[in-house]
């Protein structure tokens, strides 16, 4: 009779070994923090990026632009950072 908690299945090691040492969820976040800091944050001319928005009517457009020049610091490039 084995003693309780002996495992001696290689294969069932190796599974609990690489799930104690890569957690998909870890992971997941790891490569989701990557991408976020990685993307180009640089200030982009916001008329021509505003212009070229074929989903948008004219209206819709000029209130884009107009909150733009309302927060400068919120579209001012860069990525900031959150003040809790």
């Amino acid at each position: 009779m084995k003693e309780r908690g002996i495992v001696t299945d290689t294969d069932a090691l190796q599974l609990l070994y690489e799930m104690s040492q890569e957690s998909t969820v870890i992971k997941a976040a790891e490569e989701r923090q990557a991408k976020i800091l990685d993307a180009d944050y640089s200030k982009i001319e916001m008329n021509e990026h505003v212009e070229s928005l074929d989903y948008f009517n004219a209206e819709q457009k000029s209130e884009l632009l107009q909150a733009h020049k309302s927060y400068p610091t919120l579209f001012g490039g860069g990525l900031g950072k959150l003040n809790i």
